[in-house]
């Protein structure tokens, strides 16, 4: 992959837009010619059960799962609506761990710094996390009542649905938007909504091996809310989005393709006092480096064009 180097980290060698290799059409090329066949057509035949059983119970879900977020607003319904959506996927397996340091705190002492260490993210407070898949706001939405921000590369912070975020994931990141809100009105305005602000920093989507540079990384934090880390990840992570696909249907069936299944892990961390701590905290969590500033949600667009070129 030399040609595509001008888009590795100078310091770790790390590539975040390169897609993970695929394992479900691979087969190992020391097998004789009549075993290759052989696996190709078994993994073939697993693939065409896989997508007779999940494309049905897709649609099937699909049309009971709007009809219930029209009708029921409640957040524990949406809830287990997503959850049971990514069960049809493939993604079974939802492990969430709070992790850091949790000192005794003497009983009198209910502080927002005993609540921040003990109960996680609150409705008004922000957490940040990185970004890797179309699927990353309805695993988030199974563990909060999400109101998602994503930034544009002129730096202005906007607002989007569930929806909105898949569909950003399946594409590249945005120019620009008319928001004139800064992140402590968004959390105001979440916290008034009773939800949880997940702020996707990175602004687009990677492979999950480094962490993108932001603009918001020497911003200090004006927030009355607390800041809070998170990384997400999915084994295995080929179901990862660097590579914008050719449409939703095309990632959705991608998806629904594997037989196997995938485990979810997210690792929230304590909470931080400033932006830039928080997204070291994010690093800390996923074992994963920040990468410097000629790698940033700016950089893709050209990076997928030269995929493109040479594909």
């Amino acid at each position: 992959m030399e040609k595509f180097s001008k888009w590795r980290d100078k310091g770790t060698g790390i590539a975040p837009f390169l897609p993970h290799p695929s394992s479900t059409f691979s087969s190992s090329s020391s097998e004789g010619s009549i075993l290759r066949i052989i696996t190709k057509a078994a993994t073939l035949l697993l693939v065409l059960c896989s997508l007779l059983i999940k494309i049905p119970l897709l649609i099937i879900w699909m049309l009971i799962y709007f009809a219930l977020i029209g009708i029921v607003r409640s957040w524990t319904v949406q809830r287990w609506c997503n959850r049971i959506l990514l069960a049809i996927l493939g993604l079974w397996n939802i492990s969430m761990k709070f992790e850091g340091n949790r000192p005794a705190v003497k009983a009198p002492a209910r502080t927002k710094a005993r609540r921040n260490l003990l109960c996680g993210p609150r409705p008004g407070d922000v957490v940040i996390s990185n970004f890797i898949s179309p699927l990353d706001p309805l695993v988030y939405m199974t563990l909060y009542n999400c109101y998602f921000l994503i930034p544009s590369c002129d730096g202005s912070i906007s607002h989007y649905s569930t929806s909105q975020c898949f569909k950003s994931a399946l594409g590249l990141p945005s120019k620009s938007s008319n928001s004139t809100m800064v992140l402590a009105e968004h959390a105001s305005k979440a916290k008034a909504q009773g939800k949880t602000v997940i702020f996707f920093v990175e602004g687009t989507t990677t492979n999950g091996r480094g962490f993108l540079h932001s603009p918001f990384q020497m911003i200090q934090n004006d927030l009355n809310g607390s800041l809070f880390p998170s990384y997400l990840r999915y084994l295995p992570p080929d179901i990862t989005t660097p590579i914008p696909p050719k449409t939703a249907l095309h990632y959705l069936i991608r998806v629904m393709a594997r037989w196997n299944l995938w485990t979810t892990r997210v690792r929230v961390g304590t909470a931080v006092e400033s932006i830039p701590a928080c997204i070291d905290g994010v690093c800390a969590l996923g074992r994963i480096k920040k990468l410097g500033p000629e790698l940033a949600m700016t950089s893709k667009a050209d990076f997928v064009r030269s995929w493109a070129r040479n594909r």
